[in-house]
């Protein structure tokens, strides 16, 4: 009866996700902000699946803030996080209750092209894993003009008020 509840479970998974459940692939362009859910239906051994995805050109850095994987029946599952060939963030990955995690710090994407590199071991009947990217527009911050200029009108208001008291 679990099992078939998880068999079903997994076909709808498979069918509302598309191409991004073919063990790696493009993801395309993402929005800022965004959300995207990937992963691969059946693995066994060894693999490392692919995942490409680009942040267009925007105002301000995107905000990487999370990517979440989840599994059964995988071992070492983990990624890392690639704009071209440089490593921007590992994955910390742990297990609970025979259920594998990894999540990734937040991080600050500049607008360019990245790769998600998912690793593993799944087992001999097979093992799958989902994962969620969640791109969000990062808050902006006061440029340090701004923050001068309001500390000198500051300090002149209470200045002025002095004197006046006086």
């Amino acid at each position: 009866m679990k099992l078939s509840k998880l068999a079903i479970g997994l076909a709808v998974v498979a069918a509302f996700s598309g191409s991004a459940f073919a063990g790696g692939g493009n993801l395309g362009t993402l929005a800022v902000p965004s959300y995207t859910v990937f992963g691969d239906g059946l693995v066994k051994g060894s693999f490392t699946d692919v995942f490409t995805f680009s942040v267009p050109n925007s105002l301000a850095d995107s905000s990487l803030t999370s990517i979440k994987l989840g599994s059964s029946s995988i071992t070492g599952l983990n990624f890392s996080l690639y704009e071209g060939a440089t490593l921007v963030e590992a994955g910390i990955s742990s297990t609970s209750n025979g259920v594998t995690s990894a999540y990734l710090n937040p991080a600050y994407l500049s607008a360019g092209n990245y790769s998600l590199d998912v690793t593993g071991t799944g087992s001999t009947k097979g093992g799958s894993y989902t994962g969620g990217l969640a791109i969000a527009a990062p808050v902006p911050e006061p440029t340090e003009g701004a923050l001068l200029l309001s500390g000198l009108g500051l300090m002149c208001f209470i200045a002025a008020r002095r004197r006046n008291q006086a």
